[in-house]
């Protein structure tokens, strides 16, 4: 993550060690193309989720080379790896739920995701309608977000991130 913190790239605010908070962090994935890690991923279990639920795809990085290519292209079976050993560690520590989450007006980019994360999943995946809190600050818009999930374990408890209802435009994103 230090090469995504340095220079000029439109993200790397997000990529500097005091933002990634890499101590709370669950597990850290790293996707690797001949020998030179290109795509790069958290899994998250904050103190605002239920202790069950981990976030997964927290903090998703690709090299700017490869962002402007779609989620499934050219690097699709990096992902694939990614998303497939993000679910497993989730299954392997104990977490009974994965989501992954996208802003507001992303409905379509989270469709999209889900798409490639059911090829790699034993169980299907949830895209409520609704908003979910994924940080604490229940003020703080960009704190509600859309989110996709999926059962990972045999618990009864039903999936438990905050959530409230809010009517969305439809957006082409």
């Amino acid at each position: 993550m230090r090469l995504a913190s340095e220079g000029d790239d439109r993200l790397s605010l997000n990529y500097k060690t005091q933002r990634l908070a890499l101590e709370n962090q669950s597990a850290f994935s790293v996707a690797y193309c001949d020998g030179t890690p290109y795509m790069a991923a958290t899994i998250w279990q904050r103190d605002c989720f239920p202790r069950n639920t981990a976030r997964i795809f927290n903090r998703f990085y690709k090299i700017p080379e490869t962002r402007d290519q779609q989620f499934s292209k050219k690097v699709s079976q990096g992902i694939l790896e990614l998303a497939k050993q993000q679910i497993q560690t989730c299954n392997n520590l104990g977490f009974e739920y994965a989501f992954v989450s996208r802003p507001q007006n992303r409905r379509r980019s989270l469709l999209h995701v889900v798409e490639v994360l059911s090829q790699v999943s034993p169980s299907s995946w949830e895209v409520p309608e609704d908003l979910f809190l994924v940080c604490p600050d229940r003020a703080c818009v960009s704190c509600w977000q859309l989110v996709a999930y999926t059962k990972l374990g045999r618990s009864a408890d039903p999936f438990g991130l905050e959530s409230q209802k809010i009517k969305l435009r439809q957006q082409n994103s």
